[in-house]
């Protein structure tokens, strides 16, 4: 789990700004089908 996050921390930091907005809705969205 810790790891996972981690290695999502270090894609998002090579990603351009464009796709870290997507991904981030996306984020929300995973996060709002696992509650």
């Amino acid at each position: 789990m810790l790891r996972a996050l981690k290695l999502r921390q270090f894609i998002f930091k090579q990603m351009p700004p464009h796709r870290r907005k997507t991904l981030i809705i996306m984020q929300r969205r995973n996060v709002n089908n696992e509650l």
